[in-house]
């Protein structure tokens, strides 16, 4: 009996990009900049991951160490209403993701009751 091949996980294009986010290689204007090279689900977490990065980024010493060029408290808050609003939350991910829910848990807890117009802070 011959061996088999070894199975390889292939890590999703948005985890990579947030990843290095994370790691301080890519800033966040550069990831959100290209929505043409995401799908809907990628452009929600890409979304997702980036809100919570830039809110942990603002209460954590790191933000003066890290690649930004001044987003803010709001684009936080912009992103996440973007991954709760957008196609694949309003869509195919609304019953099948459970991590649109966290979201959708993540916008109410912070005010931001999932419209772009909320004036949440």
């Amino acid at each position: 009996m011959s061996e088999a091949a070894p199975v390889r996980r292939r890590e999703p294009p948005d985890i990579r990009e947030v990843s290095r986010m994370f790691a301080g290689l890519t800033s966040v204007q550069a990831l959100v900049a290209d929505n043409e090279a995401w799908d809907e689900r990628e452009r929600f977490y890409r979304d997702f991951y980036t809100a919570l990065y830039l809110e942990n980024c603002m209460s954590d010493l790191r933000w003066n160490q890290l690649n930004h060029e001044g987003p803010s408290k709001e684009e936080a808050r912009r992103l996440m209403l973007a991954a709760l609003t957008g196609a694949y939350c309003s869509g195919d991910g609304s019953d099948s993701d459970y991590m649109c829910s966290a979201c959708a848990v993540h916008c109410a807890s912070r005010g931001w009751v999932g419209s772009e117009d909320s004036s949440g802070d």
